[in-house]
């Protein structure tokens, strides 16, 4: 199930584990900018949440992470239809996880992104919240 800031864009998993994500999105009208194209944040959120999936995969329950940065490449607009981001862990230390994404429309690739998350302890008396199962980490406490 997805968390509440992917289920308000209609993002949805459609695989994820072993380091690796696919994040799936139907475009629709509340998704385009003035110029008619999907907005660029829409698709940043559909590289950045399967990053994180991806990473999630391969944290244990005593680790989160956030993006630590993101450099995003915007090739082709894209106006309709189903877009995809699909992500892989490429690098990892224990503070460090680097990772790349490609998104897809029609098979072909609309832009892509090389990221890096910083990974935490969970704090003292925390407790990683999931809703689901294993990978479906939705917070820390």
């Amino acid at each position: 199930m997805p968390w509440a800031f992917a289920e308000l864009l209609g993002m949805r998993p459609t695989s994820m584990g072993d380091g690796r994500a696919r994040f799936e999105l139907d475009v629709a009208p509340n998704h385009l900018n003035p110029n008619g194209t999907v907005h660029g944040g829409v698709i940043y959120s559909l590289a950045d949440s399967a990053m994180g999936t991806a990473l999630f995969s391969q944290l244990d329950g005593r680790q989160w992470c956030a993006t630590l940065e993101i450099k995003m490449n915007y090739l082709l607009p894209v106006t309709g239809g189903t877009i995809a981001a699909e992500a892989t862990v490429i690098s990892r230390t224990q503070r460090i996880g680097v990772l790349e994404a490609e998104g897809f429309r029609r098979w072909r690739p609309p832009g892509g992104a090389r990221h890096r998350h910083v990974l935490h302890p969970a704090c003292a008396g925390s407790r990683i919240v999931r809703r689901g199962g294993e990978s479906d980490v939705i917070g820390v406490e």
